[in-house]
């Protein structure tokens, strides 16, 4: 390889520790680790919701089972530098994997380097510590064995991974669903086409083994179904809002679109069900806006194979270039990894490679506040908090609703805690059983606690407000704690 061409994977490695590092915490991140915890300290599951008093005889199936224990494992040997460490280790090796299917459809290194980091900086919306991290790598993996089956000419991978894959993934976080979609998308698609030397009797019997799969897991057949049930349903959630179509919103990912479709229709591609599966994925991203960078998986080596066909068309054959101007590139791609690198470096080591608490995004002040105070009994809180409370307040405090959605709460109570969230009819049924509530300044929530004559504000600060039952006793702590200018995780 050339020296440039060192350089450009350089640069994907770069990118993707740009784009995948970023250290701050997602809303479930307490409860990921926190859940991962209890399931490694007592080798078990958990059948009920115990942390919560609006539903604590419901059943929780927990689909995050591997993921939750590994993020606990880790933060308990390495802390949250480990964390930030595994979500960039994973992105890198689902980069690695994306780089091995871009390969196969262009020959052209600087194009599928181009198409990397275009990819790393779509997958960048969900590289947080969550369970989705293993999805992507997971997907990748799927992806390029099919894609390999279909355009790995005499010698294609073999497919027997594929149902071992699924086995550890629907115990992993529930994108498997995305994962079997493509996998059955792909295969029916491919047998309608039948290309030559490719038995559609063989991709069937792995996909039947991949569905089986899905039945290797703690619930059974009731997982895979909930699943299924579960992602029908519509959430008040802004990640599962849909990405409009007109506008400068998401304006890469359309871009993207927009560039795998030219790559098709300029070189009249006949791979039909790769085409295919690609753009479920973009109806699917239009539709739910979390979708994203399962989205990017499956489309870098299609954007790989459009970057080829431009670069052609404008004579930027990188092989074709001259010693000098092949330096200069070299220089430049090093440059820029360069600076990726230590942007990364730099707003790591200012947060001690530590994991980025907003207290702008979470009731930091407020929840120390209510720690101090000794506080206990059933806590009202927003959805978004749910976890964080948990982390903090539990066993003293059971919440009323968190990240765990409907695998840990009915309908009805998911909708009593949204209606509560927004102060409108019917959210002062959360109230009944609850001795305090922690719930957004700003928020519907807030306003309907301050005119009820039977709650009292104890606590205020520019996040959260928190009340309490006018005839019950309140004793803050008398000196209060001083504030953390950048709090960490925990």
């Amino acid at each position: 390889m050339k020296p440039w061409g060192w350089c450009g994977w350089v640069l994907v490695a770069a990118s993707g520790i740009f784009f995948f590092s970023v250290p701050v915490a997602d809303n479930d991140l307490w409860g990921h680790v926190y859940f991962g915890r209890e399931m490694l300290a007592s080798l078990r599951l958990p059948v009920l919701n115990q942390y919560s008093y609006t539903a604590p005889s419901h059943p929780w199936i927990n689909h995050e089972i591997l993921a939750e224990c590994s993020f606990a494992a880790t933060y308990r040997v390495f802390g949250s530098a480990g964390l930030l460490a595994l979500k960039v280790a994973l992105g890198l090796l689902a980069l690695a994997v994306m780089a091995k299917t871009a390969r196969r459809r262009t020959d052209d290194p600087a194009a599928t380097v181009v198409a990397l980091v275009f990819a790393a900086s779509l997958m960048s919306y969900g590289y947080l510590v969550r369970p989705q991290i293993f999805s992507f790598l997971a997907l990748a993996v799927v992806w390029d064995r099919l894609d390999g089956y279909a355009h790995g000419g005499d010698d294609p991978p073999r497919l027997w991974v594929l149902p071992l894959v699924f086995a550890a993934w629907i115990n992993t976080h529930g994108g498997v669903l995305a994962g079997i979609a493509v996998l059955l998308a792909f295969g029916a698609l491919h047998g309608w086409a039948r290309p030559a030397g490719r038995r559609p009797t063989e991709l069937a019997i792995v996909a039947a083994a991949c569905v089986g799969a899905l039945l290797l897991n703690p619930y059974g057949w009731r997982l895979p179904a909930f699943l299924v049930a579960d992602v029908l349903r519509s959430r008040e959630i802004s990640e599962w809002a849909p990405v409009p179509l007109l506008g400068l919103a998401n304006l890469r990912f359309k871009a993207a679109v927009g560039l795998c479709a030219l790559g098709a229709l300029w070189s009249r591609s006949r791979d039909l069900p790769g085409l295919a599966v690609l753009g479920l994925a973009a109806l699917a991203t239009f539709r739910h806006e979390r979708h994203l960078p399962m989205f990017a998986v499956l489309a870098a080596p299609h954007l790989a194979a459009t970057f080829t066909l431009l670069s052609e068309t404008l004579r930027l054959r990188l092989r074709e270039f001259s010693r000098g101007a092949a330096a200069v590139l070299a220089a430049g791609l090093v440059a820029i990894a360069a600076l990726e690198v230590e942007a990364a470096w730099r707003l790591c080591r200012d947060l001690r490679f530590q994991i980025y608490v907003s207290p702008e995004q979470f009731p930091v002040e407020a929840v120390r506040f209510l720690k101090r105070a000794g506080s206990s009994g059933n806590l009202a809180v927003a959805f978004d908090w749910g976890e964080y409370a948990i982390w903090h307040l539990y066993p003293a405090c059971r919440v009323s609703i968190d990240g765990r959605y409907t695998t840990a709460y009915p309908p009805d109570v998911i909708d009593r805690a949204w209606r509560f969230s927004d102060g409108r009819p019917g959210g002062e049924e959360m109230l009944a059983d609850a001795a305090i509530a922690l719930v957004e300044r700003r928020g519907g929530a807030a306003r309907m606690l301050a005119e009820h004559a039977g709650w009292r504000q104890v606590h205020a600060d520019p996040t959260a407000v928190v009340f309490v039952r006018a005839t019950e006793p309140f004793e803050p702590a008398a000196a209060p704690e001083p504030t953390v200018a950048a709090p960490i995780f925990p």
